[in-house]
């Protein structure tokens, strides 16, 4: 696997961690906390990554849900970061990098929308997921 792929599936991984954390985030906290929490784990996350190296055993960090998901958003985020940083690095071009990143990332939470979240396909849906591979071909050529 090339490192253009290595860094389009940080990307893809971590938007799809933060999108499904955002989802499932309890509407009751405030969203500034919530933001605060995060940025700080992810803080103490790239501290550890930076000090001891790329080896992160999260499972034994937070046990409890609601920490668990501030967990999976923070690492979604460094995700997101690196992935990002890394196919710049790597030459990726702005205008196109972030469509590609959002289309396969919408693609799997199409799925998992539709599987695990008992969301609705309607025909507008369907075709707006088709044009949105289409996309991706047509920017790539």
């Amino acid at each position: 696997m090339s490192n253009m792929w290595v860094a389009l599936l940080l990307a893809v991984t971590g938007g799809i961690g933060y999108q499904l954390s955002q989802k499932l985030l309890p509407t009751n906290i405030n969203p500034f906390l919530i933001f605060a929490s995060i940025y700080f784990i992810a803080f103490i996350l790239c501290l550890i990554v930076i000090f001891f190296g790329y080896g992160i055993k999260t499972e034994e960090i937070l046990s409890h849900k609601i920490k668990w998901l501030f967990l999976l958003l923070a690492l979604s985020t460094i995700l997101i970061e690196s992935g990002y940083l890394f196919a710049f690095r790597l030459g990726a071009p702005l205008s196109t990098f972030g469509i590609s990143v959002m289309v396969f990332s919408s693609i799997i939470l199409f799925v998992i929308g539709i599987y695990f979240f008992k969301e609705t396909i309607t025909v507008t849906k369907f075709f707006g997921l088709v044009f949105c591979i289409t996309g991706i071909f047509l920017i790539k050529s």
